[in-house]
């Protein structure tokens, strides 16, 4: 298994119903962090792909075992904030922005004064 897979794998699957708090912190492990200077990839850096499938099979599950975890209200909440989060993952990493410069497009701040 190569590394990129197995960062991949040692997130929580959705198959095994991981909790709110795991999945929340497992799609902010997956946020776009600024290049590294030195031009080497962080430890524990995806491939695309996989990265793309995890999330997908996140935003495609319907999270029916937040139900018996919590009241209507605050289940309802949960998965809207899951949802977001992966959503939010995914666009860090499709089109323009993804392939030539994705911390540039997240992070600047585009405000501009028109004299």
């Amino acid at each position: 298994m190569s590394s990129s897979n197995y960062a991949i794998a040692a997130l929580p699957s959705v198959r095994c119903k991981p909790s709110y708090e795991k999945l929340c912190k497992a799609l902010q492990s997956l946020e776009i962090q600024p290049n590294n200077w030195s031009g080497e990839d962080e430890p524990g850096s995806t491939s695309l792909k996989s990265t793309n499938d995890y999330l997908l099979s996140i935003i495609s599950s319907d999270l029916a075992w937040f139900d018996t975890e919590q009241t209507a209200a605050t289940v309802s909440e949960q998965r809207d904030r899951v949802w977001d989060l992966a959503g939010k993952r995914m666009s860090e990493r499709c089109g323009r922005s993804g392939k030539l410069y994705p911390q540039f497009f997240v992070s600047w701040p585009w405000i501009f004064s028109i004299p």
